[in-house]
C-alpha cells in the first residue's frame, strides 16, 4: 500500500508541475500580448513558438488511487472482523459488577 501511495504522490507532483508551466506559459503569453500592443512589434520566430505545457495523463493517477481504496477495503474488512472478535472475548471474560 506505501508503494500506492508513493506513485499516487509521484502523479500529484506531476499534475502540479503542469499547472506552474501552464502559469508560466499564460504569463508569457499576456506579456508578449501587453508588448505587441504596446509598441506594435513583431514577436521573433522563438517568442512565437512558445508552446503549452502537455498535460499529464489522469489514468495513471486513477489506476492508482483506486487500488489504494481497495487495499483500504481490504484492511477494513480485516480489522472489523479482528474488532468484532477482540469485544466480544472481553465481554466474555469481563467480571460482572455486584
Amino acid at each position: 500500500m506505501t508503494d500506492s501511495v508513493d506513485e499516487f504522490t509521484q502523479e500529484q507532483g506531476k499534475l502540479a508541475f503542469y499547472h506552474r508551466g501552464v502559469a508560466k506559459y499564460n504569463k508569457k503569453v499576456e506579456e508578449q500580448q501587453k508588448l505587441l500592443q504596446k509598441e506594435g512589434a513583431t514577436l521573433t520566430e522563438e517568442e512565437a513558438s512558445i508552446k503549452p505545457p502537455q498535460e499529464p495523463s489522469r489514468y495513471e493517477a486513477l489506476l492508482v488511487s483506486n487500488q489504494i481504496n481497495n487495499y483500504c477495503k481490504q484492511i477494513n474488512q480485516f480489522a472489523g472482523q479482528s474488532f468484532s472478535k477482540l469485544f466480544l472475548i472481553d465481554g466474555i471474560f469481563q467480571k460482572p459488577q455486584n
